[in-house]
């Protein structure tokens, strides 16, 4: 929507949120900033609802997902008994959080606050509620309130809401403006909401944005035979895995949940953890002490910036081949290293030290698959460096990864 001067307002849009966290506010309605014509308003309401979870599904069978209709759980295995779970307040008061209930069809439901978010804004044309640039605008203004709330109270569980996947059932919903209130600027119209009459008829003033859901979300990624093989081998015995590996299942996972940057974030710590690991290695071979490599490595030591010691590592990778070996194809200069600096590293730096915050899914998911390409190059280079579980070959490119719907229950979860 464009801002303007004396323009007419025939009618002005509610668009319905439901934010799966509270917002500590008093319930009445004020004014706030919205992209389209500078005011808008806000009107929050808090509720309790409840997430439930059932050991049973009544539109979807084991065998659709597995391809098998599993065996029937005994009865004996199951919890037999429900139970409440119950909270003290500061003044003595018990208070039912959550429930736990037995048998085949039982699970568990939890209280969970929420917030009735409503957005009004003035529109200049009639019919315009279906327009996407209707909840464009209203999600920048929810935004930009979500965010000061953060900032003033810094609540873990509050989380900007992104447009184009965080609804499950969003409404929008449009009023008519009688004319002699068409001219009123949006702040004092909007003072007049009381008096309008929003549509309720589903395609001539009113629609919902209803979230959807694939299978493939539900279910994640089936592993190869030859992955099966690998994976009962290895759980025989105790592995760890490494930082680096959490930070890139942190960055695929946010990948997913579409908070495309910091999974870039990640990514790059990622990258860079795992240059630390190896490093510390290839000193250890050569001979160092873990003192000199600490006092090295740390703030103000010789190796504290990654550029030094990614050098470093193509001399000891190259001291390791030596001159009667295979030719020596250092990291500098690769086409790995080339990649990682263009889609993963210069992107990080776009986002932590040039104020970018959106990336698509797209961009995200080639920064990530750069690293880990970047992180498996520097594994080959010499056996100092190999670690116990590294990513290879088809796995680098991540192509069980695509684009897709989410899961509405992503919208839930703190």
């Amino acid at each position: 929507m464009e801002k303007g001067i004396d323009r007419k307002y025939t009618s002005v849009v509610q668009v319905r949120w439901e934010l799966p966290f509270p917002l500590m506010l008093r319930e009445e309605a004020f004014l706030c900033w919205e992209p389209g014509e500078g005011v808008g308003v806000f009107n929050p309401s808090g509720h309790i609802g409840t997430l439930q979870w059932k050991r049973s599904c009544t539109f979807l069978t084991a065998k659709d997902v597995f391809g098998v209709t599993p065996r029937t759980q005994a009865s004996e295995s199951l919890p037999t008994h429900s139970y409440r779970q119950d909270c003290v307040l500061t003044d003595g008061k018990h208070v039912t959080t959550a429930e736990i209930y037995g048998g085949q069809d039982g699970g568990f439901a939890e209280a969970r606050p929420f917030t009735v978010a409503n957005i009004f804004l003035c529109i200049s044309k009639p019919g315009s509620y279906k327009d996407a640039s209707i909840t464009d605008c209203a999600c920048a203004a929810l935004n930009n309130i979500i965010d000061i709330y953060r900032f003033i109270t810094m609540d873990p569980l509050s989380r900007p809401i992104e447009n184009k996947g965080d609804h499950y059932c969003t409404l929008v919903s449009e009023a008519y403006v009688p004319e002699n209130l068409q001219q009123f600027p949006p702040g004092e119209l909007l003072l007049q909401i009381s008096c309008l009459q929003f549509g309720s008829i589903i395609g001539k003033s009113r629609l919902y944005v209803v979230g959807a859901n694939t299978l493939t979300d539900l279910v994640g990624s089936k592993p190869s035979e030859e992955g099966l093989d690998l994976y009962y081998k290895l759980v025989r015995e105790e592995h760890r895995l490494e930082l680096f590996h959490q930070l890139i299942f942190s960055a695929i996972r946010r990948l997913k949940r579409r908070e495309m940057a910091l999974a870039v974030i990640d990514a790059q710590s990622g990258f860079e953890s795992a240059v630390a690991s190896m490093l510390k290695d290839g000193l250890r071979a050569k001979g160092w002490m873990d003192d000199k490599i600490d006092e090295t490595l740390r703030y103000k030591g010789r190796l504290h910036f990654l550029q030094p010691r990614l050098q470093e590592l193509d001399k000891i990778a190259e001291a390791y081949a030596g001159p009667g070996g295979e030719p020596f194809k250092p990291f500098s200069g690769s086409d790995a290293e080339i990649e990682w600096r263009e889609n993963l590293y210069n992107l990080r730096n776009e986002i932590v030290h040039g104020g970018r915050r959106t990336t698509t899914f797209e961009e995200t998911k080639n920064a990530i698959v750069s690293g880990l390409k970047a992180v498996n190059y520097l594994h080959s280079m010499c056996p100092y460096f190999a670690r116990s579980f590294m990513w290879a070959d088809q796995a680098l490119e991540l192509q069980h990864l695509d684009k897709s719907a989410g899961r509405l229950f992503r919208l839930f979860e703190s």
